[in-house]
């Protein structure tokens, strides 16, 4: 097993010089040998592939990336990755309750409009508003609450008061 410490190169980068002893310092004419390595990708590069894909995924609008403040461009796709996140919930909450004959049966006995108010909580989620009910719509937030994640998603249901 090799020693464990830190590698330094001499100067003519093939003397390699492995230091275990903690706080020791370099010898003389030797420098860290990960200063050696050579990046194969930059940072630059990273950035314009995300922005690339935020882009081609329309998480984003090009134009939009188009500002030269690179504050305003990082907003922009941080706002975009965010509400790309909250699409992803909704359709995760669409899916559970259409997945199988007894969520969509419970779900329509929480009775009428329970479709409608599926797709509104969906679009609330999505939107990261919240949903306001009556509280006839009990039932079905109590639904919501009682699906796979169902406490994430009832936390943006309110029933309004009488």
């Amino acid at each position: 097993m090799p020693a464990r410490g830190h590698h330094w190169l001499a100067s003519d980068e093939r003397t390699e010089f492995t230091l275990t002893q903690r706080g020791a310092n370099a010898p003389r004419g030797m420098r860290p040998a990960f200063w050696n390595l050579k990046m194969t990708y930059s940072c630059n590069q990273f950035s314009e592939d995300i922005v690339r894909c935020l882009i081609d995924a329309e998480v984003v609008d090009a134009v939009a990336l188009s500002d030269p403040d690179m504050g305003r461009q990082a907003d922009v796709a941080i706002a975009g990755i965010v509400a790309a996140g909250q699409a992803t919930r909704a359709a995760r909450f669409i899916s559970h309750v259409l997945a199988s004959d007894e969520s969509r049966a419970a779900l329509a006995a929480t009775g009428d409009g329970a479709f409608v108010d599926a797709l509104r909580l969906a679009d609330a989620i999505a939107s990261q508003r919240v949903l306001e009910l009556p509280p006839a719509r009990a039932n079905f937030a109590a639904f919501v609450a009682a699906l796979p994640h169902g406490r994430e998603w009832a936390k943006q249901i309110r029933l309004r008061s009488v």
